[in-house]
């Protein structure tokens, strides 16, 4: 099969035997009380993700505040909006088949989570422990080197954290 994206092959959409296969496991962990879901296109579900998480991860961290008060911020909630769009828009530049209003649902998500919840790269700040920057803001600005894609709120999150990536007060 010709990858017709950047995405590894190890998250493009699954055969039809091997999506089979998936939901049967699917329905064996949820019958275990463990919450999973069998998705045909992986690759989307990552990207969905990686939209949350990198917005997460880099506005709690670069606030030191947990979500609830970045939620109740007009101001830090338009960061994670526009760092979720960012990340959106460089997701469908490479061919992920997100909705180009998806990062409106996951800042919807994050209206869902404990107010008090920080990201673990928040947590690894507060303990002077190395950041997960690399692969999330980091690999943002990596990949958008070469593409047409502007992403200048993730560009300084990854700027104003590298002073703490590899850990440090």
């Amino acid at each position: 099969m010709a990858k017709t994206t950047s995405i590894p092959s190890h998250v493009l959409p699954l055969s039809k035997a091997r999506f089979n296969a998936a939901s049967a496991l699917s329905t064996t962990v949820v019958l275990a009380a463990i919450d999973a879901e069998a998705v045909d296109d992986v690759g989307t579900r990552i990207w969905q993700k990686f939209v949350f998480l990198t917005a997460f991860s880099g506005v709690t961290s670069a606030t030191r505040q947990p979500i609830g008060p970045l939620l109740a911020n007009i101001q830090a909630r338009a960061l994670l909006l526009d760092l979720m769009r960012e990340v959106v828009s460089l997701g469908r530049a490479i061919g992920v088949s997100l909705e180009e209003d998806y990062a409106e649902d996951s800042l919807q998500f994050c209206r869902t989570l404990p107010s008090a919840i920080a990201s673990s790269m928040h947590n690894d700040l507060e303990r002077g422990t190395r950041l997960e920057l690399d692969w999330l803001s980091g690999w943002i600005q990596e990949k958008v080197a070469s593409m047409r894609v502007i992403t200048p709120m993730d560009r300084a999150i990854a700027r104003v954290l590298s002073v703490y990536s590899e850990g440090g007060p």
